[in-house]
This record gives C-alpha cells, structure tokens and sequence, in this order.
C-alpha cells in the first residue's frame, strides 16, 4: 500500500513540473500592460470549465502565457479556481513572471493559502 502511495505522490510530482514549467530565471514582466477585463474573463471560463484540478492548473498556465500580462488580482482568480494548495502554490510561482504589479504579489495571493509553510514559499518566491 505504501508503495502505490509512493507510485502516485511521483505521479503528481511530474504532471505537476509539466503543467507549469517554472520560470524563476526569467525577470518579473512589470513593464506589461495588463490584459482587458474582457480577454480575462475568457480566459477564466476556460479554466473553470475543467473538471479536474491539474486539468484547470495545466489551462491556467497556457492561458496566462497567452495573455501575457496579467494584474496580481487576475491571477488571484485563476489561482482561486484551483481546490488544491499545491495546485495553486505552483501556478502562483508560474505566474509570478507574467505579472503586471510584483509589489502586490504576495498581499493580493497569500490569503488564498491556507498552510503556513505555502505562505513563506510564496513570500520567499515573491519577494
């Protein structure tokens, strides 16, 4: 039993590092102008139209490489979408390069994470 437990933790583990690919040696794009209202909520609908979570996580990811450049509080909704913290945690790392106001990263994202060890990767990652 322990074996299948461990079997499906690396499962996750990769769909994870697939979905959203991190960009942490990229710089933050906080010359961007941030993508229309409209555009967004495309986009979002696209995301909660997926049934399962890295399904939604994997559409948030292309969705927000394809905008470009969102504000803090729009990811905050695509981040929202997500039921699972790991989930949410890794996008908001890839996301984090596609945002138009890095200075309020972190405000506008931690109240969506409930673990204390998220909120300081999220911190360390944003700050």
């Amino acid at each position: 039993m322990k074996r299948i437990y461990s079997i499906i933790l690396i499962a996750s583990a990769l769909i994870l590092l697939n979905s959203c690919r991190s960009t942490k040696d990229l710089e933050a794009n906080t010359n961007c102008i941030a993508v229309s209202e409209l555009d967004f909520y495309r986009s979002l609908s696209r995301v909660k139209d997926e049934r399962s979570d890295e399904d939604k996580e994997s559409i948030a990811c292309r969705e927000t490489r394809d905008l470009g450049c969102l504000t803090s509080d729009q990811i905050k909704d695509f981040a929202a979408s997500l039921s699972f913290e790991r989930n949410r945690l890794s996008y908001m790392r890839f996301a984090f390069t596609f945002c138009s106001d890095t200075d309020e990263y972190y405000d506008t994202l931690k109240h969506l994470l409930t673990f204390k060890s998220s909120k300081q990767a999220l911190e360390n990652w944003a700050r």
